[in-house]
């Protein structure tokens, strides 16, 4: 996954097409089976992930359930 980092941020910063065109030709000529397709599935926006929702990290987290656990955050909000 490094190098498709590496890959991403030359791809941003690489201003003509034929030089966008020449990065990729070169990491899919050298990159490893399983990465090359995870890395054409995120280029083209086939990539989905089924198990990751948006709606699970945007609701609140459950208070804790542990009661020392509150005290301690109630004690340091007062002090604060």
């Amino acid at each position: 996954m490094n190098r498709f980092a590496a890959l991403l941020d030359a791809l941003l910063f690489t201003p003509s097409r034929n030089g966008k065109l020449r990065l990729m030709q070169e990491y899919f000529a050298t990159a490893a089976d399983p990465e090359r397709g995870w890395a054409l599935a995120a280029l083209t926006g086939e990539l989905v992930f089924d198990a990751a929702k948006w709606i699970f990290y945007s609701k609140p987290l459950p208070a804790p359930r542990n009661p020392l656990i509150l005290l301690r955050r109630v004690h340091n909000l007062t002090l604060t």
